[in-house]
């Protein structure tokens, strides 16, 4: 698996000398970067000098040309880096983007999901399998809270999620000795050594503390133990940082869950850009999960939820600010905010900033919304938390300043998908598209929808 977003590639081989590569994208129609993933050529593009690796961080990391140890190869090897990880049997669900929040909602948790209603992870199943879920980065841990709210309906995730598995405990630590050392050509003989001391492993360590007594990397803790091959089930977690773009981990047997075409689902009410999608635009579609999946999702995490009626009588509007997002900050929020309350009165307008809640309390307040209002951005993926069209008092409209451009139709697909009314109003026009920092709504606002 490669780079970031856990790119997956499997040499196949035709004789004796030579190998096919299979390179398979782990997401739907995904824009994937391959040179932030993969190790390239400069040949793949045509671009001299022939025959070089191509530099994808431009000088900033010098890992490139060294696959597969991540630069410990001579002339040029890195000190910092270190061997490669390696499991038996696994299941990933790691993605392009997997701990972006929109994917991460209403992507990678769907995966994880269909792995963990498939019973591979149940104490009684014949094959031990490591669970590789992105390493959380986010700033207020979300993906660990996602997990809290599926492990009280998983006992399987639960039990998991008890156990790290890093796949290269004992070899990562015997590189630090020898590089602390200054002793590079040992490096070449850990698996050696770590075949030699299969069991014993208690013995090499006391070995090695007693020999460098003064050298701390050569202290090696006593739970610091060969991973691979790997006893029982457990978790792995994959780095999604940009670099090394090269192999993170090898896998002997992967399993992962995979919908490799998904048509956008297209409300009745919509119309304009939205009525038709056309071959051309179906094919442009970005990161989409189908219907059955976003379904799947909305019902696992409400079933794992317990949410209680809001104390406030009035049926409110939840507006998603992004006044402190770096991307699609909007110009007029506050005279939006002021033209919702002048609708609908102050005290029914709530405004949401992610940034704020956790997950249980984002759950809570989306669950109950009469309608939503937000620019397109992740904080829409809360949607699936909104009440089924089934039951009283299910959110009546949802409502997102966005794009007409295929590659941005996430909340309209999710929206349809999950039952729930949907309304585009387009943004003013900007050549940066998604990516501009700041966004405008045209002149007149309209709201189509009756209920505000």
């Amino acid at each position: 698996m490669w780079g970031g977003d856990g790119l997956v590639s499997q040499f196949i081989p035709v004789d004796e000398s030579k190998y096919i590569c299979r390179l398979y994208v782990s997401t739907a129609r995904a824009y994937i970067n391959l040179p932030r993933n993969l190790q390239m050529q400069q040949s793949a593009w045509g671009m001299p000098p022939e025959g070089q690796w191509h530099d994808y961080s431009k000088g900033s990391a010098t890992y490139f040309g060294q696959w597969p140890y991540h630069g410990l190869q001579p002339p040029h090897g890195n000190p910092a880096a270190s061997v490669l990880a390696h499991l038996d049997r696994a299941a990933s669900v790691v993605q392009y983007a997997a701990v972006s929040y929109y994917h991460w909602v209403l992507e990678t948790l769907g995966r994880l999901i269909v792995l963990l209603d498939s019973g591979m992870f149940a104490a009684t199943a014949e094959a031990a399998t490591i669970l590789l879920l992105p390493k959380d980065i986010s700033s207020n841990e979300f993906v660990q809270q996602y997990l809290d709210i599926l492990r009280r309906r998983y006992p399987d995730l639960h039990r998991l999620l008890q156990r790290d598995v890093t796949g290269v405990d004992l070899r990562e630590r015997l590189v630090s000795c020898y590089q602390a050392l200054g002793k590079p050509d040992k490096i070449g003989g850990v698996d050696e050594l770590l075949s030699k001391y299969a069991g014993k492993e208690n013995v090499l360590r006391a070995k090695l503390r007693k020999k460098y007594t003064s050298v701390p990397q050569c202290h090696i803790p006593s739970n610091a133990m060969h991973t691979s091959p790997n006893p029982g089930h457990g978790v792995f977690y994959y780095d999604t940082s940009t670099y090394p773009n090269d192999v993170r981990v090898t896998v002997a047997e992967l399993f992962y869950p995979s919908w490799d075409s998904v048509d956008m689902v297209v409300a009745e009410n919509l119309a304009g850009p939205f009525t038709d999608v056309d071959q051309a635009a179906s094919d442009s579609l970005h990161a989409l999960m189908p219907k059955q999946g976003i379904v799947l999702v909305r019902d696992r995490l409400l079933s794992a939820l317990t949410l209680s009626s809001p104390s406030r009588s009035q049926p409110y509007v939840l507006f998603l600010t992004r006044a402190t997002e770096s991307m699609r900050r909007l110009e007029d929020e506050a005279a939006i905010i002021a033209q919702l309350k002048g609708r609908v009165g102050e005290q029914n307008v709530v405004v949401f900033d992610g940034s704020k809640f956790s997950i249980e309390e984002t759950a809570q307040l989306f669950h109950f919304a009469a309608v939503i209002v937000g620019v397109h951005g992740g904080a829409l993926s809360n949607i699936v938390f909104c009440k089924p069209p089934s039951q009283q008092g299910h959110t009546n409209l949802v409502l997102e300043f966005g794009y007409p451009a295929p590659q941005a139709r996430h909340y309209a697909h999710a929206a349809a998908a999950l039952g729930l009314h949907y309304e585009n109003q387009l943004l003013a026009f900007d050549s940066r598209g998604p990516g501009s920092p700041e966004v405008r709504t045209y002149e007149i606002f309209v709201f189509s929808h009756g209920v505000i």
